[in-house]
């Protein structure tokens, strides 16, 4: 035997659509005259979790207000997740202890490269052990530390321009001027953040 339909009452701002509340019990007859309102009595099956976090057309399209704060939180979320992948295959096939030793190296190539008869303990072991000339394993170090200097900067860099973009909405919204488009800015920030990113970062 079917299960008897149950209804509730939904009351709609006129002019948003927004949510106002959802009830059993019918209104009272002050509230379903009152301008600015709209009364509908909509199938419980319909109704959604939290309905007053939605609009309502009235018929039985349901649509999820936008918070702007948790709008601003899930972008934030995603670029950094991203930006922190990125920096991540910098370091891709070294294990930890490998990389405690990039500051030595580095510390040891700019002192070589300021004089050949510096003392660079670390260096000379590791290109006697690679049959490769100090000079030549130098210049790998010196090569590995500027690409890793030129794809830190372009993740930091960019994903600051987009922090900086995001601060500039929540500017607007701290003073009341938040633009009708926010939340397709705020998307538009998140899928092209990154859109100049050479190919190797493209798959963070």
């Amino acid at each position: 035997m079917a299960s008897e339909k149950s209804f509730s009452f939904v009351v709609v701002d006129s002019a948003s659509s927004q949510v106002k509340l959802v009830s059993r019990i019918k209104p009272r007859e002050s509230m379903l005259k009152a301008p600015g309102y709209e009364v509908y009595e909509v199938d419980d099956r319909l109704i959604p979790e939290n309905p007053t976090a939605h609009l309502f057309d009235g018929d039985s399209t349901w649509t999820p207000v936008r918070s702007f704060h948790v709008e601003v939180a899930r972008v934030l979320g995603e670029i950094s997740t991203t930006a922190e992948r990125a920096l991540a295959i910098l370091k891709r096939g070294y294990t930890q202890n490998m990389i405690e030793t990039w500051p030595q190296q580095r510390s040891e190539a700019e002192a070589y490269m300021k004089d050949a008869s510096a003392e660079v303990t670390t260096l000379k072991g590791m290109s006697e052990r690679r049959n490769i000339s100090l000079e030549e394993l130098v210049n790998r170090v010196n090569k590995k530390v500027r690409r890793s200097a030129e794809y830190t900067s372009i993740i930091m860099g960019d994903f600051h321009a987009a922090e900086d973009k995001i601060d500039d909405l929540k500017s607007l919204s701290d003073s009341d001027q938040l633009p009708d488009d926010w939340f397709e800015q705020l998307q538009d920030i998140a899928a092209n953040w990154q859109a100049e990113w050479p190919e190797a970062l493209k798959g963070a």
